[in-house]
């Protein structure tokens, strides 16, 4: 009998293949890690603000709505007078505050447009201070579908429904 020194072509395609399908299966979930930690820190960043507004209503240590929450969020409240960073824009989050209807808990745009080369940008949060309703805007990435899990995700709630416009409004 001769002695076998190498692998066929045969055993080579089936080793091939085998990777490839693993290859196949993992490279999708290493691709998603990237958006998976930034949700996951802009929720973090939610709660935390969500906390001081929380913190600064009940011991009203600065002007007040009508409602009782604090007319803006403050810089001052976060440790380097800045606000958090926002993860995707990689600059402190820039807050529209309004004084709306007191059942308004999300705005009516849940993305953001990038910052202009200069460095000027839309809101990336919204915060009502009718309701105190506090909400992390997400950027235009994939399909609606998509963003609105992206913006569920991040501000814990199911407050994006179906069929509704995205960023424009």
């Amino acid at each position: 009998m001769r002695k076998r020194s190498a692998f066929t072509i045969i055993e080579i395609l089936i080793v091939s293949a085998i990777l490839l399908v693993l290859a196949g299966i993992v490279y999708p979930l290493v691709a998603e890690l990237p958006r998976n930690a930034q949700t996951v820190t802009m929720t973090g960043v939610v709660r935390l603000i969500r906390q001081k507004i929380l913190y600064h209503a009940a011991v009203a240590d600065v002007p007040l709505s009508r409602e009782g929450y604090p007319n803006t969020i403050d810089p001052a409240w976060f440790g380097n007078g800045l606000l958090p960073q926002n993860v995707w824009t990689k600059r402190p989050l820039k807050i529209q505050t309004v004084h709306g209807s007191k059942d308004r808990m999300v705005p009516n745009h849940k993305t953001f447009k990038p910052p202009r080369s200069n460095g000027v940008g839309q809101h990336t949060a919204w915060y009502n201070a009718a309701t105190g309703a506090f909400v992390a805007l997400v950027p235009k990435i994939g399909s609606e579908a998509d963003m609105r899990g992206m913006f569920n995700l991040v501000n814990g709630h199911n407050s994006w429904p179906e069929g509704e416009l995205t960023a424009d409004g």
